[in-house]
């Protein structure tokens, strides 16, 4: 009962942590694995609670979604995207990249948020990841939070 307790006040936590970032008091937070289109829904992954990695995960993809909507003007991104997949791909890598920085630079507690990440991210890539010309662009642009 007392970790449902602490599971549920840390959801509420979140979920207004988002709509303070973003500055949109609108924002339906889920924590499901469902994904959605929908431009006032934030989908999270569904937790367990398992372990500390579990919480610092969700903070740092909760910090990312909120600053996305903050910094992020999704028409102008669609003006300006490359053709071919490798092209996307980087430049949504790149964009996420940006805006997690702007928010890196302006909220500490963000900027240590995406360094754990991150660090475990990579920390788990096996080598053959590293190969993908993708994967190394984020790596070289994480580097820079």
């Amino acid at each position: 009962m007392e970790n449902e307790k602490q599971a549920e006040n840390f959801k509420i936590a979140i979920s207004s942590t988002i709509k303070a970032l973003a500055k949109k008091q609108d924002l339906n937070i889920l924590f499901s694995d469902a994904t959605t289109k929908e431009s006032n829904i934030i989908n999270l992954p569904k937790i367990n609670f398992n372990s500390i990695d579990e919480y610092q995960n969700i903070r740092a993809l909760a910090d990312s979604e909120a600053l996305k909507i903050k910094y992020s003007n999704s028409e102008l991104l669609k003006k300006f995207e490359p053709r071919g997949m490798i092209a996307k791909n980087i430049y949504k890598s790149a964009e996420k990249i940006r805006y997690e920085k702007l928010g890196s630079e302006n909220f500490a507690g963000i900027n240590l948020n995406f360094k754990n990440y991150y660090q475990k991210k990579f920390n788990e890539q096996s080598e053959e990841t590293y190969n993908s010309i993708e994967k190394a662009f984020d790596i070289i642009l994480a580097n820079h939070l």
